[in-house]
């Protein structure tokens, strides 16, 4: 499952492939572009991360990080 960038802006994830996360755990955050806001991307459940998106740019709606729950 991909959890998808809740606004558009800059993203900074703060996990790393192969890692595990629980639920509720902040996995990124997208900066505006004036540092105006801030908004975190939450797991929903624990979960392992499977790839992030490497581009720093998103969109609302974009694919930011994939995880799977085991």
């Amino acid at each position: 499952k991909w959890l998808r960038a809740p606004v558009s802006g800059f993203f900074h994830p703060q996990v790393q492939i192969g890692q595990q996360v629980g639920r509720d755990q902040v996995v990124g955050s997208i900066c505006g572009p004036l540092a105006d806001y801030k908004e975190d991307c939450i797991a929903i459940k624990n979960a392992y991360v499977i790839s992030i998106n490497n581009n720093p740019v998103v969109n609302r709606g974009d694919a930011v990080i994939q995880i799977a729950y085991g």
